[in-house]
């Protein structure tokens, strides 16, 4: 465990690079925080009482000061492996199951959550398991991995013991993923017998039943398998059949043929079944089957054939090998929606099966497909059709079509009102919903700003509560700090914390200082000068003075003359020995 910790040290310790070069574009950037490093002063004393105000421990609080105190990307990543690592064991669930760690969406966060996850997994991997099924679905197939790893027979019996069909087969595909050729066969084998049944789908146990097989004698797997539920042990049938197959197809033919006609088309299903190989080598002899056989393939599983050669069986008697009406009409249909659209319309001018629905229904839906990359032949082709239904059903949909492209195009270039409104409407969950404003002019963004002011306080706060809660992702520096503004100004009650720390606000105050001094240092001074008198606003101050002295040095001395003597005493403290 210590040396896959260590390699993904490094490695997300490179990857963090990228997310920081990357994160400046949604107010995320790091930058040095003077007055913030080690376990103490003003900045572990400031996060102490938000974290008290928000119910995180003080042990907690205080664990987290390298993390947030960092200077660097590379120096945060490195402090949130070593808390991931050093944690005890006893604490893990706590810290996973309430979120104490925070950054949501940042990279590390993932890899916070990773290492401990991986910990708990080789400690307690039940207990894990159990509770990344009811709290962190998105964690559990990374868990399950890695118990495999560690003890796949232990994995496989907890899958078993699932009983939700969803679950069970999502954790045994994780395991699937996991194991290898080394795999011991033995195990496989005492574990399939309970993977059968309602919960588990067969599709999922042939690549174990396949794992097995390609390290036990066939006559060894038949045996053991003889007992086991009949739909598994025709899965292990189906792979040794595929396998006998590959090595000699006339004779496993001769013996399906030799067989009655249920159980030979049974056997040869589930071949056909068994993989993708096994398919391709069955179907390349198809001519040499029974009719019965290539009857019942084209009535239920018709796919497997018309993929191969979808024109011929447009052209194929299909009558004379027994299928009915409805029959022929679906395996047409079919091999058409094969072929691309063009020819598919000039084949369904020659075939007369199904009904005039069908008919009517085929010929719009091929093209619509056909206009959705080019419109101008859908035309052509429409105006080729001879049917005065096929010509309405075809016209109807080509209009649909028509609408539908001119409701995209209207939409496609909003105005500034809309481009706002939608921004202000915004779910803000999950993937990010909202229309980003990275791409907004100066302009824009002071609209935008200029609309929030003129909103009700309750709507404010909750659009502020909303935005500031994803980190502010593409949002204009200008419009960030409106948001922090009225946040700090308005700070929210005790009650909704849980909802909305505020420690995400105060950590966003520097980093957005940061970046709105790379774009307009002055417009970023006036908004750090407007901030609430207090710690956020000299670290605002700071930052801006910091950065902008990369470029104007002499401006920003003439600038800090102008402020008042407590706030440029502040700045040039924080600052001290940078320039």
């Amino acid at each position: 465990m210590k040396s896959r910790l260590s390699l993904l040290l490094v490695f997300l310790a490179a990857t963090s690079l990228g997310w920081h070069t990357s994160s400046r574009r949604s107010g995320l950037q790091s930058i040095p925080l003077r007055g913030e490093t080690g376990s103490g002063g003003k900045s572990a004393d400031r996060a102490s009482a938000l974290n008290r105000s928000s119910g995180i421990p003080e042990e907690v609080s205080r664990l987290l000061v390298p993390v947030r105190g960092a200077r660097s990307a590379a120096e945060r990543m490195r402090a949130t492996v070593d808390l991931a690592r050093n944690l005890p064991l006893s604490d893990v669930k706590e810290w996973y199951a309430k979120g104490w760690f925070g950054m949501p969406g940042a990279i590390e966060a993932e890899a916070f959550l990773r290492i401990i996850r991986d910990r708990w997994i080789a400690a307690q991997p039940q207990e894990a398991m159990t509770f990344l099924l009811t709290r962190d679905s998105r964690g559990v197939s990374a868990g399950m991995k890695e118990w495999a790893r560690l003890d796949p027979a232990a994995a496989l019996d907890f899958v078993s013991g699932n009983k939700d069909p969803r679950q069970s087969n999502n954790m045994l595909w994780a395991i699937v993923q996991s194991l290898g050729p080394e795999t011991d066969p033995a195990l496989i084998m005492a574990a399939l017998p309970k993977l059968s049944g309602a919960s588990f789908y067969i599709q999922v146990l042939r690549p174990l039943i396949a794992l097995a097989a390609g390290k036990l004698p066939p006559e060894q797997l038949a045996a053991q398998s003889a007992t086991w539920p009949a739909e598994l042990k025709r899965a292990v049938q189906g792979v040794l059949d595929g396998a006998a197959f590959l090595r000699d197809p006339s004779a496993l033919m001769a013996s399906f043929s030799g067989m009655g006609e249920e159980e030979g088309m049974l056997r040869l299903f589930a071949a056909l079944d068994a993989s993708v190989e096994n398919s391709e080598a069955i179907l390349s002899r198809i001519d040499k089957w029974p009719q019965t056989w290539l009857k019942d393939v084209l009535s239920h599983r018709s796919a497997w054939v018309i993929n191969r050669d979808p024109q011929r069986w447009l052209k194929e008697d299909l009558t004379s090998l027994g299928l009915d009406d409805r029959a022929v009409w679906r395996v047409r249909v079919s091999a058409l929606g094969k072929l691309d659209p063009e020819s598919a319309l000039a084949a369904l001018k020659e075939i007369q099966e199904g009904t005039a629905e069908e008919r009517r229904y085929f010929v719009a839906s091929l093209l619509q497909n056909l206009a959705s990359k080019d419109f101008a032949k859908a035309e052509s082709l429409l105006a080729s059709l001879s049917d005065p239904l096929d010509v309405e059903a075809g016209r109807k949909r080509l209009d649909l079509v028509t609408k539908t492209q001119a409701k995209q195009n209207e939409s496609a270039i909003p105005t500034l009102d809309q481009r706002i409104d939608r921004l202000f409407a915004g779910e803000f969950g999950g993937t990010d919903s909202r229309e980003s404003m990275e791409n907004w002019s100066v302009a824009e963004g002071a609209a935008a700003v200029n609309n929030f002011r003129r909103l009700t306080p309750e709507r404010k706060d909750e659009l502020a509560k909303k935005m500031a809660d994803r980190h502010f992702q593409g949002l204009q520096s200008v419009f960030q700090g409106e948001l922090i503004s009225w946040i700090l100004a308005n700070p929210p009650p005790l009650a909704e914390v849980r909802v909305f720390p505020p420690p995400l606000v105060v950590e966003s105050v520097p980093l957005v200082a940061f970046n709105w001094s790379n774009e307009d240092p002055i417009a970023a001074s006036h908004w750090a000068q407007s901030l609430p008198a207090g710690a956020d606003r000299n670290q605002a101050l700071a930052t801006v003075a910091q950065k902008w002295a990369e470029s104007e040095p002499a401006a920003v001395r003439k600038w800090l003359t102008t402020l008042p003597e407590e706030d440029r005493a502040a700045v040039e403290t924080l600052v001290k020995g940078s320039w």
